[in-house]
């Protein structure tokens, strides 16, 4: 994340003025305050989460950001900051087209269907032009209302458009944008207007509490499931060492006889270990299947690697101490 405090407007209760919007006398002050804010020295980040739409049936989430979302939490895929500053800068009109084909980046889930260039349809007949994807097991959180994480593999970002002559519009995007800055002084003159102009009963809350909060989460469920994956790392090990140990006990006297036929150790040690290596890289692939091409399944694989390298050693060692004769003497 960049620098700087990221900032919510916190509404303390609904406007007197609900009914209302429709109103020509609030739009004049909304427009003021809409223009301070676009002169403020802050990078704004909306995130509004409160949007769904069905596509094939399968709810989707509809997530509207802006070119500072992307840089400030490191959102990543198969598109470049050209594209996404050319296409995702807030647009501010006078009354919304509402048949417009809307660019969006789309989840990694979405992958599997469609490519870039193709137009999805939502069950409603609303349309979005598909210019990237966003890289597997991307997440966000909610400022002030939630500490978990929500996943962006199912759902569309799409750029921001605030419709001057729609108070609730207006109004919307201020409720659901973040504030980035190095100083919440920054934020006292919008704050000012707002008071003067009679419109919202809120005020800036630092989303720094909650971030930590998040961030607290994720590092416990490491520590928990990490700890969790070693005991049963362990376990496995041990496991697949005492079967290689019994292996070789019960074939012992065939181990010998085939020394004394002229079999080699080299010959006996890829007999032996094939059979585990066939479970270990089977259990790989299964991670594979179910995890695809995560860190998740990077760190089963170079955990199965560590664990064969080192029955590898300890098979091709314990063989080569064993002598024809002690094997054969093993059946006495």
């Amino acid at each position: 994340m960049g620098k700087g405090d990221i900032y919510v407007l916190w509404n303390n209760n609904e406007p007197e003025w609900e009914q209302e919007l429709e109103k020509d006398k609030y739009n004049r002050k909304f427009r003021e305050l809409i223009n301070k804010v676009r002169t403020a020295n802050v990078d704004i980040l909306v995130l509004n989460n409160e949007y769904e739409t069905s596509i094939k049936e399968k709810s989707t989430n509809l997530l509207y950001v802006t070119p500072d979302f992307f840089d400030r939490y490191g959102i990543t895929g198969d598109f470049s900051d050209r594209e996404i500053h050319e296409l995702f800068c807030t647009l501010f009109v006078e009354n919304i087209e509402t048949e417009k084909i809307l660019p969006a980046i789309a989840g990694a889930d979405f992958r599997h269907e469609y490519k870039k260039g193709d137009v999805i349809q939502g069950d409603s007949g609303e349309q979005y032009r598909i210019v990237g994807f966003l890289k597997k097991g991307s997440y966000y959180a909610v400022p002030t209302q939630s500490r978990n994480l929500e996943s962006m593999d199912h759902a569309l970002l799409m750029p921001v458009t605030v419709d001057l002559s729609d108070n609730a519009s207006i109004m919307e995007y201020l409720r659901y944008s973040q504030f980035a800055v190095k100083d919440r002084s920054e934020l006292l003159g919008i704050e000012d207007m707002n008071r003067k102009l009679h419109l919202m009963d809120s005020y800036f809350v630092s989303y720094r509490s909650q971030l930590q909060i998040v961030q607290n989460d994720i590092l416990e469920s490491i520590i928990l499931f990490g700890g969790f994956g070693s005991i049963l790392l362990i376990f496995s090990m041990l496991g697949i060492s005492g079967m290689i140990i019994q292996l070789i006990h019960d074939y012992q006297y065939e181990y010998g006889v085939n020394l004394l036929c002229g079999a080699e150790i080299k010959d006996i040690f890829i007999r032996l270990v094939f059979q585990v290596s066939l479970l270990i890289v089977a259990g790989v692939c299964m991670v594979f299947l179910m995890a695809g091409n995560s860190p998740a399944f990077w760190s089963v694989f170079l955990m199965a690697v560590v664990c064969l390298l080192l029955l590898y050693f300890y098979s091709w060692k314990k063989l080569n101490r064993e002598t024809v004769i002690i094997s054969l003497r093993s059946m006495e």
